[in-house]
């Protein structure tokens, strides 16, 4: 059982807990962000617990016929509302999200569209300021 104000690293490693070995804490902003990043990459309905859990991200993977200010405009409310509903630690934030084009030079040159995310916000126990940030690309989902 963690201690207050730590909480577990995700993906759990079951070995460690069946072989009854500590397994890996964070504290609450690194939590925060492992939270809001699992709402930004799930689809909704992926869940079998909690269909609304997610964020519409998903949704305009393929995206072509809507503008760069409709999707954003898209994803920045789905993700305000999702936060709003499944990270009740922060408050007082704002969610902000650019798309623009990005080349990836691996194998083969690609242009993709760059998804970036950030929330600012704040502690809702002490006040304290949170940040977090993250990009990734879309058509399809894939992280840097």
């Amino acid at each position: 059982m963690p201690l207050k104000n730590q909480y577990y690293k995700l993906p759990l490693d079951l070995g460690s807990i069946c072989r009854q070995n500590e397994i890996p804490l964070l504290d609450i902003k690194a939590s925060i962000a492992q939270n809001i990043h699992l709402i930004a990459t799930t689809f909704m309905g992926e869940s079998k617990y909690d269909p609304d859990f997610g964020c519409s991200v998903w949704e305009v993977d393929f995206d072509n016929a809507s503008t760069n200010n409709e999707l954003k405009e898209n994803l920045k409310g789905s993700l305000t509302n999702a936060i709003l509903d499944y990270e009740k630690r922060i408050t007082d934030f704002e969610v902000s999200v650019e798309i623009r084009q990005s080349e990836l030079r691996t194998l083969v040159q690609r242009i993709k569209k760059r998804i970036d995310i950030s929330v600012e916000g704040k502690l809702a126990a002490t006040n304290e300021k949170f940040s977090y940030y993250e990009y990734f690309f879309i058509g399809p989902l894939s992280y840097y």
